[in-house]
């Protein structure tokens, strides 16, 4: 039995194959010394180099059969960029949907992608080098066989379209004639196209049936000339020609041909220059601090003695004038220590791939060459036993590159995982905005098209008027900041990412011992004088695509850049802000957004209690999900200002207020272009502090607009939810209705716009429930006049509830995640130590368990032992357990506790929290406890009092479930005047001692 293509263990779905190399034994080398070739023999770079002498200005194109983009990306790079092909197409990359990106990249080049779903074979694919404008294609059908992938790609003014097809050779050829209409599609809109692809016909038999059918329904009938002469699969037995290359305008041809590339595949690279004149590109640069003579000691002295007084001796009332001093103090110490330095931007082949290891491939490719011209047994051996060779060398480099940056790296957190990233072992996000190729203007122009929309005055005139009736007292202003709260908030700042004054929070957080006094001075004259600074209300926005292969600016989200110090002030602002809503009941109890002790999953469990409670009592639950667009852009200043003066902010903090808010301005950058500056006249600004706490003021009153049903807010998003029986289903859409048609005109007041074709609806109820539901015709449910559409498991802050709350299909998509994660890692299993094997596995595969693990209490034994698998196969994975070895041994002598004991454990010390309050009052409020109901002094009189659970899935709800285990762990461990810390570290001791 081959024991590659396994699953991971007994029961698993997820299967490995012959692709990965997983076996723990070394080749047995034969040390013969093997001769080398002369310079008759070349390699296949040197051989595209030499046919492409002539035509280093003209397009370069390239295609092969890769059988696994993945396995052999490192040789299918070198191949690109030692010879500098332009475009480069893939059959067989065996590339599925869940393949990270980061397997399959090659630096300089885009990647279009095809996956084959479902297969484990086929998938194609195209590489276009950066520089050029690419847009994929639709074509009119979508085959499963054939496999056709076209892009547009613009070459200077040309616009020429490029194909990759491949057909698997268990298809009959007939297949060929279903994409007459694609490929009409394509020729009648470009003049150059270029079709390349393993298409399985053998043009070295042109007078076979095959062949004469391919000529009949696409060679001749679309003009296309086949330019590839030289068979493109060798065997010892066979040569055929079945990768091809065609073109509409073969007089473009300048230069093909064919090359053997044995550390590939057996199929034969293809290639040729094309006569289209590329545009010269500049080199990429890049501009960043150069830290390799950096010394933390020499910068703490130098910001220990500049001239920090030079900015308290301007006028307070001077802010702008202070900030630029202490900018450009800040600036001349770091510009001397870590100056900016302008490099070619380069990435260097794979670490393991060393000079020596190039040469023993070229000897390879070398031998395999001249294996394919003499045929002779003996030079077949020594080109396999140079393949050997190489083989091993990469697996002894890769182990030696492996101990040195990940291995021995794992109490150094932060190298620890970007090793792990960048040897792909797992994804890393990737930044492709230096990549980006739309004009940066267009960019900050569509960016902008919300902040800037006009709005109806006269409409806004009068809803600030309805607001200020209910206004408060005037009660609060800013308050000084003292030293000491500037240092505690300094260290708080977690990125640091640089605004447009270029520092750090790096440096800030290094030197601010020695600044600060000074930036307490700006702060608290920029609160004085009710002034925020004009240089920290500049923005650099940093496009960041939201699809693969952007091509339009609505596939860029904008990412903003503040300066540090103005998030500092911003974080300042805020507490004091928060502390007087909180203190003044004035923010929704039920948003949780930016609020401490609140979060996702606090406002989740809130409202599934709700939900479970309706389950028990036989009661249908409509839950409808809000949408708005751009919310944060829309919020109108005006408004604002409105709802805090109604608030009882003082005109001195409104006017703060309205500084920070007003005269702002961005500008986009991308790595090759920026666009000018722009004004921002509407909407709080993205990336900032301050701007999500405005946002939340400013909906904090559109609970007046639900009348009729439940409602949880998050931020910008809005859920509602009605409780009826099945009888009472449209008597229930009524009521939600109604609430929202109120919800519709309050958006419309506060200038907000709700997007009805992305809000949705779903019905949880028992499965007897929704049965009888569908003997009902049920009325629509309208925002405006669009219907909102119902659905039958809806994404809810990150978690997917399904119409009868099984939480199946949110397990399923994790645990699909988890495996994704668990596969890529699984590749570089034999070059990880156990340590750093778990490491990784808890830190990028388990954790996707972590988020809404306390809301999942009520799933079935099938969902719990699913989960339960990821973790065994991860134990398997780190330990070096084989297919039908138990676990348990091995989880119990590491300490590791089961996947349900996770949960319990995250469960057990949100209920210790909400128990010492610190927690949301509307969990808080849940829960009672037998001192609520008797006075007697019994040792449980402590306990938590559980609701009564009638059925099975209220049982294992939050507050039924977990109360009954939290008091069952109370009784047995003494948390009385514990932390958070100690009470978890107690629980974890008990979880692990329980079934010693």
């Amino acid at each position: 039995m081959n024991n590659n293509n396994i699953p991971l263990h007994q029961e698993d779905d997820i299967v490995f194959d012959n692709d990965y190399d997983f076996s723990d034994s070394f080749f047995d080398l034969n040390e013969t010394q093997i001769p080398k070739l002369g310079i008759d023999f070349k390699t296949p770079i040197e051989k595209i180099k030499l046919k492409f002498k002539n035509f280093e200005d003209l397009l370069k194109l390239g295609h092969v059969n890769a059988r696994s983009l993945p396995k052999h990306i490192n040789e299918i790079e070198r191949y690109l960029l030692e010879t500098l092909l332009d475009i480069f197409g893939v059959s067989e990359t065996f590339i599925s949907e869940d393949t990270p990106q980061s397997l399959y990249q090659i630096p300089g080049y885009k990647y279009i992608n095809k996956s084959r779903d479902k297969k484990c074979r086929g998938g194609i694919g195209i590489f276009v080098n950066e520089n050029f404008p690419v847009k994929v294609l639709k074509l009119p059908v979508d085959f499963v066989q054939p496999e056709m992938l076209f892009v547009e790609v613009t070459i200077g003014v040309v616009k020429m379209a490029v194909g990759v097809i491949y057909k698997s050779p268990l298809i009959p050829y007939s297949v060929y004639a279903a994409i007459h209409e694609n490929i009409v599609a394509i020729t009648s809109k470009y003049e150059h196209v270029l079709i390349m692809g393993d298409m399985n016909i053998n043009h070295l038999l042109p007078e076979s049936s095959a062949c004469k059918f391919f000529t009949t329904y696409l060679t001749e009938p679309f003009a296309f000339s086949q330019v590839i002469t030289e068979p493109t699969r060798i065997t010892a037995t066979s040569s055929t020609l079945i990768d091809l290359m065609l073109t509409s305008s073969p007089e473009n041809v300048k230069a093909h041909g064919v090359v053997d590339t044995p550390g590939i595949s057996d199929h034969c690279m293809i290639f040729m220059a094309y006569s289209l004149k590329k545009p010269k590109f500049k080199a990429k640069m890049i501009t960043r601090r150069d830290f390799r003579k950096f010394n933390k000691d020499a910068y703490m002295r130098d910001m220990e003695f500049a001239p920090w007084g030079n900015i308290e001796a301007v006028d307070d009332d001077d802010i702008d004038n202070k900030v630029t001093i202490f900018e450009n103090i800040h600036r001349d110490i770091i510009n001397k220590h870590a100056p900016f330095r302008t490099f070619r931007v380069t990435r260097p082949a794979a670490p393991w791939l060393t000079e020596e290891i190039k040469e023993m491939m070229d000897d390879r490719d070398k031998y395999k060459n001249k294996y394919n011209v003499d045929k002779k047994p003996e030079t077949e051996l020594l080109f396999k036993d140079l393949r050997n060779k190489v083989t091993h060398a990469i697996r002894k480099s890769k182990i030696k590159c492996f101990n040195e940056r990940i291995n021995t790296k794992i109490k150094d957190s932060k190298h620890f995982h970007q090793a792990l990233k960048n040897f792909s072992v797992v994804e890393s996000k990737i930044n492709s905005n230096d990549s980006c190729t739309i004009n940066a203007t267009a960019l900050n122009e569509a960016f902008l098209k919300n902040n800037n929309a006009k709005v109806n005055e006269t409409l806004v005139t009068d809803e600030c008027s309805e607001i200020l009736k209910k206004s408060k007292n005037p009660a609060f202003s800013f308050s000084e900041v003292t030293v000491g709260q500037v240092i505690k908030m300094v260290r708080t700042v977690k990125s640091n990412a640089c605004g447009v004054d270029g520092i750090s929070a790096y440096f800030l957080k290094l030197g601010i011992e020695h600044s600060v006094y000074a930036f307490t001075d700006i702060i608290n004259a920029s609160l004085k004088f009710n002034k925020f600074p004009e240089r920290w209300k500049q923005s650099l926005v940093k496009p960041l695509p939201k699809v693969s292969n952007p091509s339009v600016a609505s596939d860029y989200r904008p990412i903003s850049l503040l300066p540090a110090f103005s998030k500092i002030v911003e974080k300042l602002v805020a507490k004091q802000m928060v502390d007087y809503l909180k203190q003044t009941g004035y923010l929704d109890n039920l948003q949780s957004a930016y609020k401490q002790s609140h979060s996702t999953i606090t406002a989740l469990l809130n409202v599934s209690d709700d939900i479970y409670e309706a389950l028990e009592n036989s009661e249908l639950t409509f839950l409808v999900l809000l949408d708005y667009s751009k919310a944060f852009d829309c919020a109108n200043h005006r408004l604002i200002l409105a709802k805090l003066k109604a608030a009882g902010f003082q005109n001195d903090s409104l006017s703060w207020i309205t500084s920070y808010l007003t005269g702002r301005s961005q500008k986009v950058v991308t790595g090759s272009q920026e666009s000018s500056w722009e004004s921002v006249t509407n909407g709080v600004p993205q990336g900032s502090v301050l701007g999500p706490l405005l946002f939340t003021i400013l909906v904090s009153d559109i609970s007046d607009a639900i009348k009729r049903g439940r409602y949880h807010l998050y931020a910008d998003d809005t859920q509602l939810y009605y409780k009826c029986k099945v009888e009472d289903a449209n008597a229930t859409i009524a009521k939600i209705n109604s609430d929202l048609e109120n919800i519709s005109n309050y958006s419309k007041r506060n200038c907000l716009k709700l997007n009805a074709s992305k809000s949705k609806f779903i019905v949880i109820g028992s499965r007897p429930n929704l049965k009888k539901l569908k003997s009902t015709v049920l009325d629509e449910i309208k925002l405006g006049q669009d219907i909102i559409e119902r659905e039958y498991a809806v994404k809810n802050l990150g978690v997917i509830f399904d119409e009868t709350f099984s939480w199946s299909k949110h397990v399923n998509l994790i645990t699909a995640k988890a495996y994704g994660k668990l596969r890529q890692a699984f590749r570089f299993k034999n070059f990880l130590s156990s340590q750093a094997k778990w490491n990784l596995s808890e830190t990028y595969i388990l954790s996707q368990f972590n988020y809404g693990d306390i809301i999942l209490q009520g799933i079935n034994k099938q969902l719990i032992y699913k989960i339960q698998k990821i973790q065994n196969s991860c134990i398997r994975f780190s330990f070096g357990l084989r297919k039908y070895d138990h676990v348990s041994s091995t989880r119990k002598s590491n300490n590791i506790l089961t996947m349900q004991d996770r949960s319990l454990l995250h469960s057990v010390t949100l209920m210790f929290k909400i128990t010492k309050n610190i927690a949301p009052n509307y969990l808080i409020n849940r829960i009672r406890y037998n001192n609520n109901l008797h006075n007697y002094n019994t040792r449980h009189r402590n306990d938590i009092v559980p609701p009564f659970a009638r059925s099975s899935i209220r049982s294992l709800s939050f507050f039924v479930y977990i109360a009954k285990k939290f008091n069952e762990i109370s009784g047995c461990i003494d948390f009385h005047g514990s932390s958070i810390n100690t009470f978890k570290s107690k629980v974890i001791n008990y979880l692990r001692n329980k079934d010693s």
